[in-house]
């Protein structure tokens, strides 16, 4: 997807009147849009609830990255739209980021519309809790099936 053209507010009205009533907010491009869409598939089965996940770099006016989901989870936090209605849909604003080192800085934000990896960061959980296959190919970004053509992966 390209980067919108107006401002952190135009987008947030652009949020508004989408039809999605759940929007999920990770730093990377590569994997965390993968892992957090598996987590809100699971989350969402069965509910009717529509929710789309969005990469820090498609936010207007920021290169993306945690400091960029900061920012607009500020700007929302002060207009009073991490969670809103309009029109009868009630539209929640989530943000996942990577834990790193903020916890032994003591810099983690505390909300209940951001999480935090347990830890330091996404691919972390994709090798703990996923098998081998899948942990390298979603740090090599290819896809699975390659490496299981490999004799050794067997």
């Amino acid at each position: 997807m390209t980067k919108p053209l107006h401002s952190m507010a135009g987008y947030l009205r652009s949020l508004q009147i989408s039809r999605y009533q759940l929007f999920v907010f990770v730093e990377g491009i590569d994997a965390d849009p993968f892992f957090f869409g598996e987590v809100c598939r699971v989350a969402c089965q069965g509910r009717a609830i529509h929710y789309r996940v969005r990469p820090a770099k498609e936010l207007p006016q920021a290169a993306g990255g945690k400091l960029a989901l900061i920012a607009f989870y500020r700007l929302a936090k002060s207009r009073g739209k991490l969670r809103f209605t309009l029109g009868g849909k009630t539209t929640v604003l989530m943000f996942y980021l990577d834990k790193d080192v903020d916890d032994l800085m003591h810099r983690l934000c505390r909300s209940r519309h951001i999480c935090y990896t347990q830890y330091y960061d996404v691919q972390n959980h994709i090798f703990r809790h996923a098998d081998l296959i899948r942990g390298i190919a979603s740090a090599a970004s290819v896809d699975p099936v390659e490496l299981e053509e490999i004799p050794q992966f067997d």
